[in-house]
């Protein structure tokens, strides 16, 4: 009799831990991320870190004698840890600092532009945007390429996040997705100063 029992704890646990395990990934920050919508990576951008496709030779990130990618980087599940948003006392940190992560020679009242990723779990990752990210970092770079629930540009100032954006040429998120981020921050104590709203295009005139 005992092993028939110990096959039902056996199947009884198996079950409820797949009545559990949605629950586990689908929460951020208190927030249930299973009613949120995402959005794919652009087909043209598919494989854009192994090979040197149309966008990368028109925006000169190709070397000329191979066409390879030139930097163009996919952060692992670990690497990606170290850009990861974390809010305290609804300020911005990254890597347990506050944002932005100023230089000596730079203005301690800088506001400073990020591009963000919010993945199917609500978790936000950030890298700033400048001329390493022209070819060497993308929104898609955040994620490894994996479909997100929101991306666009931050701008931050003492922690503060004053502005953000749904502005994203990799994906061209809906308007809905902007509004996921936000409700994912208000719910974190985080008041975005201005929303600037693409309509789903990379670099079309923005709604308030």
């Amino acid at each position: 009799m005992r092993q028939p029992q110990s096959k039902l704890r056996r199947t009884l646990t198996l079950a409820l831990g797949m009545l559990i395990m949605p629950l586990l990934v689908t929460q951020a920050f208190g927030v249930d991320m299973s009613k949120f919508e995402t959005k794919a990576l652009l087909e043209k951008y598919n494989d854009e870190h192994k090979v040197c496709n149309g966008w990368l030779q028109e925006s000169g990130c190709c070397k000329e004698k191979d066409r390879t990618p030139l930097m163009i980087r996919y952060l692992s599940e670990e690497e990606r840890e170290a850009y990861k948003l974390e809010i305290k006392d609804g300020k911005a940190y990254v890597g347990g600092r506050m944002l932005p992560h100023l230089t000596a020679d730079e203005d301690p009242n800088s506001e400073i532009n990020y591009m963000y990723t919010m993945d199917v779990k609500g978790n936000i990752f950030l890298f700033e945007n400048g001329p390493l990210a022209s070819c060497r970092f993308h929104h898609s770079s955040l994620v490894a390429g994996e479909p997100v629930t929101g991306a666009g540009h931050f701008e931050i100032q003492k922690g503060v996040i004053n502005y953000a954006s749904n502005c994203s040429g990799h994906y061209h998120p809906p308007d809905v997705l902007l509004d996921q981020v936000i409700e994912v921050l208000k719910e974190n104590g985080v008041k975005v100063g201005k929303k600037h709203y693409y309509g789903g295009k990379p670099m079309k005139r923005y709604r308030y």
